[in-house]
């Protein structure tokens, strides 16, 4: 959970440095948008949805290239 420092919340908003003001960041997003809409379930759904397709692009798009070249870098651990 990203439980920060009050002091650290503002800028964590906007340019969050490390991974519980990032966290916190990337929660403040999902309850703004969760507040703008009637809870319902859908709602919720949509959020999982945004957070898991933002996970499978920041993959897709950074993380496979990393991960090869430290294997090859490395050796392969399989």
């Amino acid at each position: 959970m990203p439980y920060i420092n009050e002091s650290l919340k503002e800028r964590a908003k906007s340019a969050p440095e490390g991974c519980g003001e990032l966290t916190f960041a990337i929660q403040q997003v999902l309850k703004d948008y969760i507040g703008r809409q009637t809870e319902c379930y859908d709602v919720y759904a949509e959020c999982i949805a945004a957070l898991h397709g933002a996970e499978l692009d920041l993959w897709d798009r950074k993380m496979r290239d990393y991960e090869r070249t430290k294997c090859e870098q490395n050796g392969d651990v399989w």
